[in-house]
């Protein structure tokens, strides 16, 4: 027994004077009590041993995830998404949902309209932490504002047509912005406000510009519609007849909303195709993406660049995102600006105006959005799912 002990003792224990206290007792031939004290004490340290070695390490954080993924209660499938500044970002989606958050998006607080539970959010413009809007895509059609950061919420537009389907907003400002349903009697309908949302009007039926047979924007991040200075731009897809283009096509207008021309991309159109959203990092730099969102991994036509704003469309001449795309947001990093999409198979990011793209990582989201000074950054999907940018 006592040379087991002085063996295990060489191997388990670790501290050399505990060693020589122990083999000191042993060898000596002392007392029972002393065997016994010792022996006890060489138990302990074989249990200690063995809890050690079976107390997993701690899990660790997905080194390649460039999203710090967020919980919140709802689980509804949140498209719209607005982040203000470095702290307040709002969020909103199906089932009447509202979010407001902040801190940045870690902490999320529901903010819903009252009476709006069969409505789907699929767009929300915020100004301040106070003042935002939601609008709903499918019928009945409708705009909602708050001024008080969500405990109470207008209907400023109402429209109960079951034609009127709404896939986007924008501003200019905090007074004028433009929202647009598809197709009626074959022209995109308009509204416009010019009192940051409290009153919208519809815009005079020869200004809204003419579409083709089946075409139609897609109301899968509020983005498809897109603003800068006195630009507009709209994209577009549907399946088309035989002997039509068969590129979506984007609307394009100089003059807020007041004169169209429409441009072919490269983006083939068809019934789940097209241009999904559209990000302008200055006047003449932008950038399309999309393809088809019942094939989140076909990357044959799913982006499309501009250096003349918007003039003409043409594919990337390096790598392409890795699958459909519902939503591109630009992001300001030390002044240089980069390129982030989304999509159901995950994340990529461009820093040369859109030429090549590097996939992030895998996590699904439908809409993506930045601070103003790059530093927040935040995106939406499915189920309630929310995502925190992190530096990849």
């Amino acid at each position: 027994m006592s040379s087991y002990c002085l063996r295990f003792l060489t191997v388990s224990v670790g501290n050399s004077q505990l060693r020589k206290f122990c083999s000191y007792f042993i060898t000596a031939g002392l007392n029972k009590l002393f065997r016994m004290i010792v022996q006890l004490l060489l138990a302990t340290a074989a249990c200690m041993s063995l809890v050690k070695q079976d107390v997993p390490a701690p899990a660790q954080p997905t080194k390649d995830s460039v999203w710090e993924l967020q919980t919140h209660p709802s689980q509804s499938s949140l498209r719209g998404l607005f982040v203000v500044d470095h702290s307040v970002a709002w969020a909103s989606g199906s089932q009447g949902t509202v979010i407001r958050s902040l801190d940045g998006g870690r902490q999320w607080h529901s903010v819903n309209p009252a009476g709006a539970d069969e409505l789907d959010f699929r767009d929300v413009h915020a100004f301040d932490a106070d003042r935002a809007l939601a609008i709903s895509a499918g019928s009945p059609a409708r705009v909602y504002q708050t001024s008080d950061g969500g405990e109470n919420w207008t209907v400023t537009f109402a429209d109960d047509r079951p034609q009127v389907f709404f896939d986007a907003m924008d501003f200019w400002d905090r007074r004028h912005g433009l929202a647009f349903s598809d197709p009626i009697g074959g022209r995109l309908f308009l509204i416009e406000t010019s009192d940051g949302g409290e009153n919208w009007h519809v815009v005079d039926g020869h200004l809204q510009p003419a579409t083709l047979p089946n075409e139609a924007g897609f109301a899968a991040s509020g983005t498809c519609l897109c603003v800068y200075e006195d630009r507009v731009w709209i994209g577009l897809g549907g399946q088309r007849a035989r002997g039509e283009p068969t590129g979506a096509r984007i609307l394009r207008s100089e003059d807020r909303a007041r004169t169209w021309t429409a441009v072919e991309t490269p983006i083939v159109s068809g019934e789940a195709s097209g241009v999904f959203s559209i990000a302008f990092a200055n006047r003449d730099h932008g950038v399309a993406v999309g393809g088809t969102y019942t094939d989140p991994d076909d990357v044959s036509s799913n982006v499309c660049i501009t250096d003349d704003g918007g003039a003409s469309w043409r594919r990337p001449s390096g790598q392409t995102p890795s699958g459909y795309r519902s939503c591109v947001a630009t992001r300001i990093d030390d002044q240089q600006i980069h390129l982030v999409c989304v999509g159901r198979n995950g994340s990529d990011v461009s820093s040369d105006w859109g030429e090549t793209w590097r996939r992030l990582d895998g996590e699904p989201f439908h809409a993506v959005a930045f601070s103003p000074d790059g530093n927040t950054g935040i995106a939406v999907g499915r189920e309630g799912k929310i995502g925190v940018w992190k530096s990849p």
